[in-house]
């Protein structure tokens, strides 16, 4: 078992992590209206205090075509953050665990696997409003920002991806996806890195996605498939963020 001590996401350079229980579903072009009512019923059903608001016209995510959104407080300030949207072709819960640099109250672990079942019941359930929702891919997406970092610490941090100086690059973006094969399934960690700085002298912080999914498609996935992915990805994720990035010239 990974000592949560020494885990990536203890680090007390992440600002924010948020984590995405994420599923794939058939392309569909629209929600109808009684889909939609049963939707947003069944999730007040779940969690009220997790689904909040609905379909805010201001706070929409384009290209959905429903969303909910949730009031978490940080120190002295609100924020509205996604709880849950639907798309064409995919639907996510939304799992925040820390916001400026502050952990979200209620938060009992630092990946998120203790809430697995609970997402799985809740999976469940939105597909039984859903037409023709059968899961097809699922995956634990884990969103990071990092830092902030000074400039002198480029070649620490990114020594394992980048032979190259990165002393005079001020804008970089690098995606690359492992297929990992264990127990005759094929997973898929892409991940994203990015950073900017406006001066090649400035502080910088580091934007970061994994998505940890099984590659190939499934024709239908059941709560045994789903949480066997998300397994895979808890036991994954450290170590994947441990030997791609080394944390040090934070400030």
């Amino acid at each position: 078992m990974t000592d949560t001590n020494n885990h990536f996401f203890s680090s007390h350079l992440i600002q924010n992590l948020v984590i995405q229980f994420a599923f794939r579903i058939p392309t569909r072009r629209e929600l109808v209206i009684n889909e939609r009512k049963a939707l947003e019923g069944v999730l007040k059903e779940l969690d009220n205090e997790f689904f909040q608001l609905f379909d805010d016209p201001q706070q929409k995510i384009p290209g959905s075509l429903f969303q909910s959104l949730r009031q978490v407080l940080i120190g002295a300030v609100t924020a509205t953050v996604p709880a849950f949207n639907l798309s064409n072709d995919s639907f996510t819960f939304f799992y925040p665990m820390k916001l400026m640099k502050q952990p979200i109250q209620g938060v009992k672990s630092v990946d998120a696997s203790n809430v697995n079942k609970e997402m799985i019941s809740w999976f469940n359930r939105v597909q039984q409003v859903i037409n023709n929702s059968s899961c097809n891919r699922t995956g634990k997406i884990y969103e990071l920002v990092l830092g902030p970092f000074v400039p002198e610490s480029k070649k620490q941090i990114f020594n394992e991806l980048f032979i190259s100086p990165l002393d005079n690059i001020g804008e970089l973006g690098f995606t690359f996806a492992e297929y990992v094969k264990k127990d005759d399934e094929l997973y898929n960690i892409q991940t994203i890195i990015q950073y900017q700085q406006l001066k090649i002298e400035d502080p910088f912080n580091i934007n970061m996605r994994v998505d940890i999914n099984n590659r190939n498609l499934a024709v239908r996935m059941g709560p045994r498939e789903v949480e066997k992915v998300w397994n895979f990805a808890d036991t994954e994720i450290d170590n994947h963020l441990k030997k791609i990035l080394n944390l040090e010239g934070g400030i």
